[in-house]
């Protein structure tokens, strides 16, 4: 039986061999994998191969002196030509599941990826003698030296012009055809770099760096294009700032990243220079060069910028913002042989060199900013560049032309190019995807799950990456975030130098999201991540979440929201709700419109729900609300819930108490679905506008107990609160002056309890200058009902928990007022030594300088008080000032300042009031003890016309007469003194201790 057996298992083996070979007919076996693109170039110096790895293949290398062996992971179908080729490079031997070169012995290797891309480069031994310089003429012209010999003088030097590119720079700024016999050819259009700072030729490669007859890289002004300035543009009025290039308007510019290095290329041979910018922080280390068919400029902006080009009447802005731009992606679509590219107001191309790989980028400009083109797309010959603004395609092949056409750019060969091989196939419609997400059903993607980890197990640890994403992908298209995220992390330990780092880095992004995990915005925002449209999706997804009310997410969504239908079941339940729901919340009227026509439950329904109340269909939603109620998500539940009774009050179906009832009644589901904290402010907001402050104020206090990161709203809520109460009380304390007791209660009984409740709430006020205001003005109405010691402590209390500042400088200037009220002048003066402060208003520090001179009068110290006084000159300043120097017996400048105050309170002319006649007879009092008969004189002259009052009038002829020169000389006159002894006891008795 086991000989049978075997027999039979030996037939199944040949029988499915030949099932292969009939399906790929007289293909090898090595078809049986997906399509891997190679090309091996000749860059003098060195020979490189490139293979464009297919998604989900690994590589690894290993290798004697004389050849060089690349594994694949599984087995791939190999697509080029394995010829000899390039220094070092002997010859290639394409295998099933490797690819054997063959080596000049002793060479060095070097391997390399970028992005799938995997680079080998083979560097012959140096030879005896080196190769003539790039300068030679074309008669003696001879290959360019290897970059060990020739260009190791230049290598530091170029490297650090423009970083990232080869050196020479020449050397791989390869143009049109004419141009690319750089060294001395007539035709040939010479590099220039333009820096910073001015850059000498180096190396005897002035031909290279500069043309004939220049200086430092600049074209002569009669032999080459003129130099433009570029400058930095501050932010102005919400408009961004950045590095002005100011070119006219009719150059186009494109943008991508090669790793960490930003290119901004221009369709302009214009150079730029540098120089006024080079000690900024953002573009001060940017390098410009100029290009055989435009220019480039690099830079290395930080991890946490994102580029993105302004298009202005002043020319092109490079802007760096912290939020990932959303910019209109551009879709690629396959077209009789060729692949166009559609943009709008489309430029040229340039040529760019790659630094990495050598090979070139074809660049296509606009003239159009906002426009970026998606990655994952590649094929025969070629790749697509994920660009930020433009199009950039890798060119793998000589026989590849990018050109500008009408409406955009066309990708083509002379032969034709083969469909795109990555990208198109996951598309959903005309929207590019980086993950394989396939509506299939949640059975056959958990048994691709399954095979995803089987086959991951049965490898070497370093092979098993691709499986692992395989893996990743099936549990993310399950709605499995956890799990999705895991795997992509351990295949990232697994292979840390992995060439699909793209795809890895956005698979634990997604599963970030879905999970939401807080770093999800970050991982999100990774540069290293493509900016597909699917990419597009997310980003947006996650920024309404957190910005529920950003109308630019919506919009991302609702232009995308054919991908979140595309995808399985399980995941598109988790994101269509949250999609409607930004959609509906901040989207436009036609973003909006997108919810009606959705099929699903829960948050899909509520959406639905909520467009309905957006159109004024108030009954129709409050019915889906009230059904939703019920709903298993508890979410969902809650929001309509809510929802219901906001639309109640509208109705005026509920008032606010019935209102506040009924979310009373769910604070549960609440806490449940995680908004239990929003509910309770909404019912302690309802509970004051019923103006029940015990209720509204117990809500809050929860509040601040159970959600210590909730104090500002709690704070903010309970100062409205308590202003509002305290008005309350203030009112209610008039009317129940008015009104008789009844049953021998005490009329300031209701008032005095209302004051009971905010004092025991002060605790929930905000420490600054609104807390303060409320508690000075509660204070106030304890005072007013005989209840200054309360006062006293709550101002105490209340300056105690604010912090130095303005709050507390009037806590404590109310306090001491309130202490000079109880005769307590040194307690007035130690409430205004422990609340004083720098930098408080004018206005404050004369109130403050004016109670001090009240405190310090009050407790005897006269000098003090009128040092307290000196810069202040106000009505009461002077009134309290002649009172103090009346106290000291400084008569002449008791006189002096009576007669400021007298300037300052009386008319300039017509009969003077009861309060006027008064004030000029204290004048007059003060002056006869200062003895000036001549300002006597002046006083009746100015002022005795203006009395009306014939008792006042009789009393200031006797001060003004020249027999009274003091108060012992008003003996004399008994009889006039007689007459008007009750006004002179008003004007001339010695002021009250502490003035008024």
């Amino acid at each position: 039986m086991h000989l049978l057996a075997r027999l039979v298992l030996l037939v199944s083996l040949i029988w499915a061999a030949g099932a292969v070979s009939a399906q790929a007919g007289s293909a090898p076996m090595t078809s049986i994998g997906p399509m891997a693109a190679f090309r091996i170039g000749d860059h003098v110096s060195f020979g490189r191969l490139a293979v464009l790895l297919p998604a989900g293949v690994t590589c690894s290398a290993s290798g004697s002196g004389e050849q060089e062996v690349l594994h694949f992971s599984r087995p791939v179908r190999l697509v080029g030509s394995p010829k000899d080729g390039g220094p070092g490079i002997l010859g290639v031997v394409a295998g099933a599941d490797e690819l054997t070169l063959r080596l000049q012995p002793s060479s060095s290797v070097r391997i390399m990826t970028i992005g799938r891309r995997l680079v080998v480069d083979v560097f012959p031994p140096a030879p005896q003698a080196a190769s003539p310089g790039i300068g030679a003429s074309n008669a003696d012209a001879k290959p360019v030296g290897r970059l060990p010999d020739a260009a190791a003088s230049a290598g530091s030097v170029s490297a650090s012009l423009l970083p990232g590119l080869p050196s020479p720079l020449v050397a791989v700024a390869d143009g049109p055809p004419p141009a690319r016999r750089i060294s001395g050819a007539s035709n040939a259009k010479p590099v220039a770099l333009v820096t910073g700072a001015a850059t000498s030729p180096v190396g005897g490669q002035s031909d290279v760096t500069a043309g004939p007859g220049t200086a430092h890289g600049q074209p002569e002004a009669d032999g080459g294009p003129v130099s433009i300035a570029a400058s930095i543009v501050p932010p102005d009025q919400g408009k961004p700032g950045g590095l002005m290039l100011p070119f006219d308007k009719h150059v186009g510019a494109a943008a991508y990243r090669r790793g960490t290095t930003l290119f901004v290329v221009f369709d302009s041979d214009k150079p730029v220079d540098l120089v006024s910018v080079a000690g900024d922080p953002v573009f001060g280390q940017a390098i410009f060069a100029v290009l055989p068919s435009g220019a480039v400029l690099t830079m290395t902006p930080s991890a946490d910028a994102h580029p993105f080009l302004h298009r202005s009447p002043d020319g092109w802005l490079i802007s760096m913002t912290s939020s990932l731009p959303i910019a209109a992606t551009i879709a690629p679509r396959s077209d009789a042989g060729a692949v166009r590219l559609p943009v709008v107001e489309p430029g040229r191309v340039v040529t760019v060199p790659d630094p990495a790989t050598g090979m070139d980028i074809l660049v296509g400009t606009t003239r159009h900013e906002g426009q970026s083109l998606a990655p994952s797309r590649s094929g025969v010959g070629y790749a697509l560049v994920s660009t930020i603004l433009g199009v950039a395609v890798e060119r793998l092949s000589d026989q590849l032309e990018l050109r500008s056409a009408s409406g955009g750019f066309v990708l083509d060969a002379p032969d034709g190019l083969e469909p795109l091989q990555v990208g198109l196939q996951r598309a959903a419609g005309n929207f590019s995807r980086s993950l394989d997400l396939p509506a299939a059903d949640a059975q056959e993607l958990q048994s691709r799950y399954k095979i995803a980890v089987a086959a991951a197990a049965a490898l070497p640890l370093a092979a098993r990456r691709g499986h692992r994403l395989d893996a990743a992908e099936a549990a993310l298209a399950l709605d499995r975030g956890r799990d999705a995220g895991e795997i992509a992390m351990i295949a990232d330990e697994d292979a840390p130098s992995g060439l699909d780092q793209a795809r890895s880095r956005f698979l634990q992004a997604a599963a970030a999201f879905l999970t939401q995990d807080p770093d999800a915005t970050v991982r999100l925002a990774d540069p290293r991540i493509d900016n597909s449209d699917e990419v597009v999706l997310w980003r947006a997804l996650d920024l309404a979440r957190r910005d529920p009310a950003n109308g630019s997410a919506a919009h991302a969504i609702g232009l995308r929201l054919d991908l979140v239908k595309a995808y399985p079941a399980r995941l598109r339940r988790h994101l269509l709700g949250e999609a409607a729901l930004a959609l509906v919340t901040a989207g436009d009227e036609s973003d909006a419109g997108l919810v009606a026509g959705l099929t699903g439950d829960g948050s899909v329904l509520l959406a639905q729900a909520l467009l309905a109340k957006r159109l004024g269909h108030d009954q129709a939603s409050l019915s889906a609300f009230d059904g939703l109620v019920a709903d298993p998500d508890p979410i969902v539940a809650e929001h309509a819930a809510e929802e219901a009774v906001t639309l109640r009050l509208k109705m005026h179906l509920f008032d606010a108490g019935h209102a506040a009832a009924r979310l009373e009644t769910r604070i549960l589901d609440a806490r449940m679905a995680g908004d239990e904290l929003p509910v309770r402010l909404r019912i302690a907001d309802l509970r004051a506008q019923q103006q029940d402050w015990p209720a509204a104020l117990k809500e809050l206090r929860i509040v601040s107990h159970d959600f210590p990161d909730a104090a500002g709203d709690v704070a903010r809520r309970a100062g409205v609160i308590l202003h509002s109460a305290s008005l309350g009380a203030s009112a209610n304390k008039a009317a129940s002056d008015q009104a008789p007791a009844v049953d021998g209660t005490e009329p300031a009984a209701g008032p005095v309890a209302r004051l009971d409740l905010l004092e025991s709430n002060l605790d929930l006020l905000p420490p600054g200058d609104d807390g303060a205001a409320i508690s000075i003005a509660i204070a106030g109405q304890l005072a007013a009902l005989d209840l200054a010691d309360r006062a006293s402590v709550l101002l105490r209390t209340a300056a105690t928990r604010a912090p130095p500042g303005a709050g507390r400088a009037r806590l404590g200037l109310e306090l001491a007022r309130l202490s000079l009220d109880q005769d307590d002048g040194a307690g007035a003066l130690a409430a205004l030594g422990a609340s004083e402060a720098a930098g408080l208003p004018a206005d404050l520090v004369a109130s403050r300088a004016f109670m001090q001179a009240r405190a310090s009068a009050a407790a005897g110290d006269i000098e003090a008080a009128l040092q307290s006084l000196e810069p202040l000159h106000d009505e009461a300043a002077e009134d309290l000032r002649a009172q103090e120097l009346a106290r000291k017996k400084d008569w002449a400048g008791e006189a002096k300042a009576v007669a400021a105050l007298a300037t300052i309170r009386l008319p300039a002319g017509g009969m003077l009031d009861g309060a006027g006649e008064d004030l000029v007879l204290r004048l007059a009092a003060a002056v006869a003890r200062s003895g000036d008969q001549s300002e006597l004189n002046r006083l009746a002259g100015r002022y005795a016309a203006r009395f009306g009052d014939p008792g006042k009038l009789g009393m200031m002829r006797l001060l003004t007469s020249s027999s009274v020169t003091g108060i012992a000389d008003l003996s004399r006159s008994a009889s006039d003194l007689a007459s008007a002894q009750s006004a002179l006891t008003a004007v001339v008795a010695e002021p009250s201790k502490g003035g008024s």
